[in-house]
């Protein structure tokens, strides 16, 4: 673990935000004093399960720590936080149940009401696009239909409606079925997350990957009448406190983890 460490950017939190926003940055910013790539580490709490994803065959490390029973999450709470999220490189999105769904009309004019923030369906359409190409979003396959569920069709059918089958995220998927349960974690990589289609990404374009590391606090410095964050405090079992500085920090901790480090820092 680098300590006294200075990064052009830190991240805390790996998972589904966290690994998007490190390969996107890293592929596409530079700094701007220098021109040189942007220096950029990604914290967790829990452990990284390394190991190049491959859709359909998974990696040896993490087809062995897992096997697609709910309770190999709650090992010791290594893999989960007191709170229940995901303690773990990838984060809560390696043990979702792979579910998909499109934006409605009506999210982005809820978004836009409670927010003031200009977020319409075309200022998010890249966004959503880039998303549903990473994660190979489409439908389910009618082979896949429960008798239930053809009944279901046919009788919404005859009341006039029409309908859509659930989209989901998956590649090269043998439909075990438990990998996609909620709680599992797909052995084989087929349930696609940010963990599977935007780490390696980060990793390519120098991203460190720091696991292991709880982030208790932000550093906050007055600058004139704001604050503004220089880094962070976190504790790791094996070195203690340490602390790392960045000219930006990017909390992307999940509901939970979030608002705690931001009544931490006070």
């Amino acid at each position: 673990m680098p300590q006294n460490q200075h990064y052009d950017l830190i991240i805390v939190g790996a998972g589904m935000a966290g690994c998007i926003l490190a390969a996107r940055i890293a592929e596409n910013g530079v700094n701007s004093r220098n021109g040189e790539p942007l220096k950029i580490a990604l914290l967790d709490w829990g452990p990284y399960l390394k190991g190049t994803p491959s859709p359909g065959y998974g990696h040896p490390v993490r087809r062995q720590a897992f096997t697609n029973v709910i309770d190999d999450f709650l090992e010791g709470d290594r893999y989960k936080t007191k709170w229940g999220k995901a303690k773990i490189v990838g984060g809560s999105g390696l043990h979702y149940g792979a579910q998909a769904f499109h934006p409605f009309d009506v999210d982005y004019l809820h978004w836009q009401n409670e927010t003031g923030v200009d977020w319409t369906q075309e200022n998010f359409r890249e966004a959503v696009e880039e998303v549903h190409t990473m994660f190979n979003v489409h439908p389910l396959p009618r082979q896949l239909l429960t008798v239930g569920q053809f009944l279901f069709e046919g009788a919404a059918a005859k009341l006039g409606h029409k309908l859509e089958r659930m989209s989901h995220a998956r590649k090269n998927c043998i439909y075990c079925i438990l990998g996609c349960q909620n709680g599992n974690m797909c052995k084989y990589d087929s349930k696609i997350n940010s963990f599977v289609a935007h780490l390696p990404i980060a990793e390519k374009h120098g991203v460190e990957i720091i696991p292991n590391t709880r982030v208790e606090k932000l550093i906050l410095e007055k600058k004139g009448t704001d604050f503004v964050a220089t880094g962070v405090w976190a504790e790791q079992k094996t070195t203690g406190q340490v602390k790392l500085t960045a000219d930006k920090v990017l909390l992307c901790a999940c509901e939970n983890g979030t608002p705690l480090i931001l009544y931490n820092s006070g």
